[in-house]
Parts: structure tokens; C-alpha cells; sequence
């Protein structure tokens, strides 16, 4: 499973990634945050 994100910040005080997914693939999205549970950062809310 892969899928293309653009980051478009990284929040170090509120350890947040802000990304987007251009493709728009839910499936992706979900499989993004389960892989990233075990990271001190968490997913911020995704971008248009």
C-alpha cells in the first residue's frame, strides 16, 4: 500500500504533522496513521 502526502508542516511544540493527501485515498490515510501510533507524533488534521 503507498500513497503520495505532501507535508505542509510540522508542529514540534504540539508535536503535530499537518500533511495532505492529494490522491485522496482513505484507505491510505488510514493505514498512515496506524503506522504512525507508535511515533511521539501524531497526525494533524488533513489538508485540502
Amino acid at each position: 500500500m503507498s500513497g503520495t502526502f505532501l507535508v505542509h508542516n510540522i508542529d514540534y511544540y504540539k508535536q503535530q504533522i499537518y500533511i495532505s493527501d492529494p490522491e485522496n485515498l482513505a484507505s491510505t490515510r488510514s493505514f498512515l496513521v496506524l503506522m504512525m501510533s507508535s511515533c511521539p507524533f501524531h497526525i494533524g488534521p488533513f489538508l485540502a
